[in-house]
């Protein structure tokens, strides 16, 4: 029988955030809530499940901060059926409710439940952990709701909120967490990450782990689900087809995704602006004359060579509009508008 590999997450980047997370284990200063922020898949909850683990693992000794990732508890913990390890998040709120905007934010109803779940003590372990996955979603309501817990926690409870950015969370929130601040990936790391994970060829790691823009999630996912190259070359088609068509074929794809974020799939949205960077970086490297990388979109070689004739100036222009798009969005200026101003801005 082969033995069964450790249900350690595989944290990849970032190792500042992991580095603050490992001393306050080992200065038993543990805050009792924190903030994780950053992009999507980016391995916000990846980073929250390890910390589930090390404050839970059965094995773990005094000074010790990693999991072993063997262990009943580490084993629970990763596969989310831990009794003193919950997740919140849109999607669990969607399957709780039958209204139509329950997928859009994260309301009162589902703090509730927090706020009376934590008061009860640990079922099994010498601690509770809670994830708040798209804290930044909590409607105004829903984030008063959390701040008695947040001020006067159980001495037993953890709580980790995470969310793309904390600007649309108020201070009262973002004062009672440690903050924990995630960035984009180098892809040399995505690389090492999907050589150790999978068997793939080297020509596709380098294309996904360039691909990824910074999400190591989203390579992982894209190593073993062929519908996200799809859904990304879907992404730049639909962009490519808005650049050749002009005003109102841009106004439409705006106009599709507003609709999107609306109806509560915001990673969509957030997806589809980071595969455009993806393109612009094609772009800016043809521009350039550059062999620097492979050239991500073979299938769009045309336009590639018509926009990249534009001149490198104009390409990172575009990457970089492509850019505040994203922080725009994060500071919750309406998202059609956001959309718009971005593709008629594009060349």
């Amino acid at each position: 029988m082969s033995q069964q590999a450790p249900a350690r997450p595989q944290f990849t980047g970032n190792a500042p955030a992991l580095r603050a997370l490992r001393a306050a284990i080992t200065s038993g200063r543990l805050p009792h809530a924190y903030l994780f922020t950053g992009p999507p898949q980016v391995g916000k909850r990846t980073l929250a499940l390890w910390l589930a683990q090390a404050l839970l693992c059965e094995r773990r000794r005094p000074g010790e901060t990693e999991p072993c990732g063997e262990c009943r508890v580490c084993v629970r913990v990763a596969h989310g059926t831990h009794p003193d390890v919950q997740a919140y998040s849109l999607a669990r709120q969607a399957q709780a409710s039958a209204r139509t905007n329950a997928s859009r934010e994260l309301g009162i109803d589902t703090v509730r439940e927090i706020v009376r779940e934590i008061d009860l003590l640990p079922f099994e372990a010498e601690r509770k952990v809670y994830l708040i996955e798209d804290a930044d979603t909590l409607t105004e309501e829903a984030a008063n709701g959390l701040l008695k817990t947040l001020e006067e926690p159980p001495s037993y409870a953890t709580l980790i909120l995470l969310g793309v950015d904390d600007s649309s969370l108020p201070e009262t929130i973002r004062s009672r967490c440690a903050p924990v601040r995630l960035h984009a990936v180098a892809t040399t790391e995505i690389e090492g990450l999907l050589r150790s994970r999978t068997q793939l060829p080297a020509e596709t790691i380098t294309r996904l782990a360039a691909l990824a823009e910074g999400r190591p999630g989203w390579a992982l996912q894209a190593a073993s689900d062929s519908s996200l190259l799809e859904t990304h070359d879907a992404n730049v088609s639909a962009l490519v087809e808005a650049l050749r068509g002009g005003a109102t074929a841009r106004l439409a794809l705006a106009e599709r995704m507003g609709k999107r974020w609306t109806a509560g799939h915001r990673d969509e949205v957030y997806a589809t602006l980071f595969d455009w960077l993806g393109f612009w970086r094609d772009v800016m490297l043809a521009a350039a004359h550059t062999s620097e990388g492979p050239a991500m979109h073979p299938s769009h070689q045309p336009e590639l060579e018509r926009l990249s004739a534009k001149g490198v100036e104009t390409a990172g222009k575009a990457a970089s509009r492509t850019l505040e798009a994203v922080g725009h969005l994060d500071a919750n200026v309406n998202t059609r508008m956001t959309i718009e101003t971005l593709l008629l801005d594009l060349p």
